[in-house]
C-alpha cells in the first residue's frame, strides 16, 4: 500500500497449532529491498499519528460499523460506531479483528477522459460505485481474489464509495485502478480528497440538458408539421367570400390572406 511519512499501525495475527513456533515478518520500502522488520522500526506508541485534517490530499470519509452478517450487510441498516477523516482506505481504525465494516467515500480525481476500471482485492466482502454505479461486487469468498468493472468518465472529481465488511475469511482491502494513461495500481493519495456534493453531478446535468433539448426540438417539429397540414388542406378545400357573403375565388383568398400578413 501507499504510505505517507510517518508513524503507521500494524497489526499481526498468528496462530500455532501443532507445527513450529517460528514468526517471520519482512518488508520492502521505496529505498530498501525485502529484509525482515525489527524493532528498531517498531513504537509501542500507536497514537502519536493523528487523523488527517479536512482538505488533505488522500483525506477522505469513513463510517465503521459491526455486524454479525456472514457477508457483506446493508450499511444503511446499521449504525455507524464512529465516523471521520482516514488517509485512503486505511482499515487501522477498528476495535476487533472480524465482524466489522467500513464505507469510504471519496471524489476520484480524473485527468483524462476515457475508460477506467476499478478492482477491489479482499479478503471479506466488498463492493464498489462511482458516480452511485455499482462497479464490483465481491464477495471475498477467495481471497486475494481481484474482482473488477469499468467505466467511462469524463475530466473532473467522481464520487466514489467503496464497503468493506471483515468477516472469518478474512480482512485485508486494496483499491486499485487503470485509465487511459496509466496501467493498473493503487489509487494515489494524490487523486482522492473528501467529497462534495457537485461531485458527479456534471453528466447529469448534461442528460437533464439533452433530454430538455429533445423535447423542445420535438415539439417545435410536431407544431410544424401540424402547420404544414393545416395549409396544404386549407388550399384544397376551403372556400373564402368577400365582405357581402358572397363566394369567392381561391386567388381572392390568398390575396386576402397576404393583405392580413
Amino acid at each position: 500500500m501507499n504510505l505517507s511519512e510517518g508513524l503507521h499501525y500494524i497489526e499481526v495475527q498468528y496462530f500455532e497449532a501443532t507445527g513450529g513456533d517460528a514468526l517471520l515478518v519482512s518488508w520492502q520500502t521505496p529505498s530498501l529491498s525485502k529484509r525482515p522488520l525489527t524493532t528498531t522500526h517498531l513504537s509501542d506508541d500507536i497514537n502519536t499519528a493523528p487523523p488527517p485534517v479536512a482538505g488533505t490530499p488522500g483525506a477522505i470519509q469513513y463510517a465503521y460499523y459491526f455486524s454479525d452478517s456472514t457477508e457483506l450487510p446493508n450499511f444503511d441498516e446499521l449504525t455507524a460506531q464512529k465516523e471521520g477523516l482516514v488517509e485512503g482506505f486505511d482499515t487501522s481504525d477498528r476495535d476487533r479483528i472480524e465482524k466489522y465494516g467500513f464505507v469510504f467515500s471519496a471524489d476520484v480525481e480524473v485527468e483524462q477522459q476515457g475508460l477506467y476500471t476499478f478492482y477491489t482485492t479482499t479478503g471479506g466482502g466488498s463492493t464498489l460505485a462511482v458516480n452511485e454505479t455499482m462497479l464490483v461486487s465481491n464477495d471475498g469468498s477467495n481471497p486475494g481474489v481481484s474482482e473488477e468493472g469499468s467505466i467511462t468518465l469524463p475530466v473532473g472529481n467522481h464520487l466514489l464509495v467503496v464497503e468493506f465488511f471483515a468477516d472469518t475469511s478474512g480482512d485485508s482491502l486494496e483499491v486499485e485502478w487503470n485509465g487511459p494513461n496509466f496501467d493498473r495500481q493503487q489509487i494515489p493519495l494524490s487523486a482522492l480528497s473528501e467529497p462534495t456534493e457537485a461531485t458527479g453531478s456534471q453528466p447529469m446535468v448534461e442528460l437533464i440538458r439533452a433530454a430538455l433539448t429533445m423535447v423542445v426540438l420535438t415539439t417545435v417539429e410536431r407544431c410544424q408539421s401540424r402547420y404544414r397540414h393545416w395549409s396544404h388542406w386549407a388550399a384544397a378545400n376551403i372556400d373564402t367570400y368577400d365582405g357581402i357573403g358572397a363566394k369567392s375565388t381561391k386567388p381572392d383568398f390568398i390575396h386576402t390572406q397576404t393583405a392580413l400578413e
